[in-house]
């Protein structure tokens, strides 16, 4: 397993799209995304989705620090979210429906979903852990 990036800071809401460019921006992650001729706005959103449920959900909004890694396993990108909030009960997400693309709130995890990330929550619930397999057919990728 190959270490991306890790860092542990306090981050809050207005902060997001700074470090989503400092992650996407390390020059492995950035050599991946060309070589795969991937969508950065997929990768942008995901980031977003993830990083603020993180500190409104986990953190509640409190001044809190968040740990964020990025590991590579084969053709596997490895995205590790963990708050600082106490958790949650973990209940597996239904099949999305329209609505939940268009509200404002409850659609970070059917985003993700839908740009073909895969998800899974560990622990308590503070600690998500977003996948995405090079190798597959995604319906966003470049041709």
């Amino acid at each position: 397993m190959q270490l991306l990036y890790e860092k542990r800071m306090v981050l809050l809401l207005a902060n997001i799209p700074d470090q989503i460019r400092s992650i996407l921006g390390t020059p492995t992650i950035e050599n991946l995304m060309m070589k795969y001729k991937l969508d950065l706005y997929a990768f942008r959103l995901m980031f977003q989705e993830v990083l603020a449920n993180a500190i409104e959900h986990g953190n509640q909004q409190r001044v809190l620090p968040i740990h964020i890694r990025v590991t590579l396993e084969d053709s596997i990108l490895m995205i590790d979210v963990m708050d600082s909030g106490e958790g949650f009960e973990f209940l597996p997400t239904p099949q999305p429906h329209y609505e939940d693309y268009v509200n404002d709130r409850g659609r970070g995890l059917a985003i993700i979903r839908a740009y073909g990330f895969d998800y899974r929550h560990f622990g308590t619930g503070n600690h998500i852990r977003v996948s995405f397999d090079f190798t597959k057919k995604h319906p966003y990728a470049e041709v």
